[in-house]
């Protein structure tokens, strides 16, 4: 799996938007799919079914506590009985 996610924040809110792409055989028959993006102030938990092996992340708030830019996104993708984690970090 490979994974991508813009963050846009301004001075109180902060967007999301990314995907999730597997890169292995079959990608039309994966099944279902969960990840967690864990960050500084919470985190986005979601199962779902890849489409031609995507899966789009989205997430917003207000008033919320942001994300600082230097500390990256946990996350954890869990398919068929495997388990990837790898940390999103800042370009």
């Amino acid at each position: 799996m490979i994974s991508q996610y813009f963050l846009t924040q301004d001075k109180d809110s902060e967007n999301g938007e990314g995907s999730i792409i597997y890169k292995g055989p079959n990608k039309d028959n994966i099944g279902e799919v969960t990840y967690k993006i864990e960050g500084s102030y919470g985190s986005i938990d979601v199962t779902s079914t890849p489409v031609d092996g995507k899966m789009g992340i989205n997430d917003a708030c207000e008033g919320c506590a942001k994300q600082d830019s230097s500390d990256p996104f946990h996350v954890t993708i869990k398919w068929d009985g495997k388990t990837e984690e790898f940390d999103l970090k800042a370009k």
